[in-house]
């Protein structure tokens, strides 16, 4: 039980994080600056921000047009999910 309460925790902060990122990148794309990589936010992703930066680009129209971005991005969310849940079924099956 302890193990899903950090793992929630863990997520909800990278979630947050991730939503700033997200606006973060917005700003400067508007601004004209230097961006954030798109493999850095995919990594927020993969390691449990998917949520948060799922939400916030939604809210905040960014990087919605690119496909690739997308899909990527839906890959990490598949994958955070199914290593998530094997970790947690193995813990429970040991």
């Amino acid at each position: 039980m302890i193990g899903v309460m950090i793992y929630g925790g863990a997520v909800l902060v990278l979630s947050f994080f991730g939503m700033i990122m997200i606006v973060y990148d917005k700003r400067q794309a508007r601004l004209d600056r230097w961006r954030t990589p798109e493999a850095t936010l995919h990594m927020i992703e993969l390691l449990g921000g998917f949520p948060g930066v799922m939400l916030a680009r939604r809210l905040f129209k960014h990087k919605t047009r690119k496909l690739s971005y997308r899909i990527i991005a839906a890959l990490m969310a598949i994958v955070h999910v199914a290593v998530a849940g094997a970790v947690f079924y193995f813990i429970d099956a040991g």
